[in-house]
């Protein structure tokens, strides 16, 4: 179903609308009562794979692409100061483009776990240990122009100590970088 789209390597545009929920920076205090908002522009550069047989179900096989993400640099202006985002070094984000009716390719499902390191201005660079779970829906392949909601995450520190939680947003793909 999907054997056009394997094995290729796209960059896209990206804005990914960001609210975080801080601890206080000097006193690490575990409440989370600072509230950041920011607007990241990057990229994601996209790998895809083989596709793979998901579900055999009474009609007919369902189909999904499997991807996995190499760089995803991004950045913004916040009122705390400028923040960046990449991914987190030892681990990866993947996903999947899920094929939802038999013998039809789209609309399919993005499902991903995505990894990701904010550095922060007063806070350094926190991350998230569980994968943010992504999902939206689908009209081509690469995804172009998709929006995509974003699950709650905890923010840790270095020293594995809960900073905050990012939250409440959506990552946009806006098309080839």
């Amino acid at each position: 179903m999907y054997t056009a789209f394997q094995n290729i390597r796209t960059v896209t545009r990206t804005q990914t609308n960001v609210r975080l929920f801080l601890d206080n920076p000097k006193t690490k205090d575990g409440k989370f009562a600072r509230y950041v908002s920011v607007m990241l522009e990057g990229t994601m550069e996209v790998f895809t794979t083989a596709q793979a047989l998901s579900v055999w179900e009474e009609v007919g096989p369902l189909y999904v692409l499997p991807w996995y993400v190499g760089d995803m640099p991004s950045e913004g202006k916040s009122d705390i100061g400028r923040i960046t985002m990449g991914g987190t070094p030892g681990l990866v984000t993947t996903g999947v483009i899920r094929q939802n009716v038999v013998n039809q390719q789209f609309p399919a499902t993005l499902d991903a776990a995505v990894f990701q390191t904010l550095n922060i201005p007063d806070y350094g660079p926190l991350h998230n240990k569980y994968p943010v779970i992504v999902e939206g829906t689908v009209d081509a392949i690469p995804p172009y122009y998709t929006v995509a909601k974003c699950l709650t995450a905890l923010l840790f520190d270095d020293q594995g100590t809960p900073r905050g939680v990012v939250g409440g947003r959506s990552l946009t793909l806006l098309g080839p970088a």
